[in-house]
């Protein structure tokens, strides 16, 4: 299961804390990055992604594993024909900032959790019948 473009990351956007990632700002990652999700106490593994930046920001190409509990949904989405937002977000540390500003960060894996991004203007995913891309 693909979900092709997400936008995991905005350049030049406040986010709900007020924090920044200017368009200058140094994005480490190493692809393929784990898609997890919020499972109770600890983190499950529900596919990969391959991460790109791009003038905007961070974009990912996300593929769902099957079995996992997103694949499980996703099926019971096909069956019911109703649609679930996931929300996209970054896992990572932030290496230097100055300020509000971020100047360095590393991402680390890619969170698809049910509350919303940090980042308001990031578009959830809406799932429906067949896999789509963020509108």
């Amino acid at each position: 299961m693909k979900f092709f473009k997400v936008r995991v990351l905005n350049f030049n956007v406040a986010d709900k804390i007020g924090d920044v990632f200017p368009d200058d700002c140094q994005v480490e990652f190493k692809n393929p990055l784990p898609i997890t999700d919020a499972g109770g106490e600890q983190f499950r593994h529900q596919g990969k992604a391959v991460l790109s930046r791009e003038s905007h920001g961070i974009d990912a190409d996300l593929e769902i594993d099957e079995g996992t509990p997103c694949h499980v949904l996703i099926e019971q989405i096909r069956k019911t024909g109703v649609p679930l937002k996931l929300y996209p977000a970054v896992n990572g540390a932030v290496v230097e900032r100055d300020g509000r500003g971020i100047k360095s960060c590393m991402i680390l894996s890619i969170d698809l959790c049910a509350a919303g991004n940090s980042d308001p203007t990031i578009p959830p995913l809406t799932l429906t019948e067949e896999p789509v891309s963020q509108g």
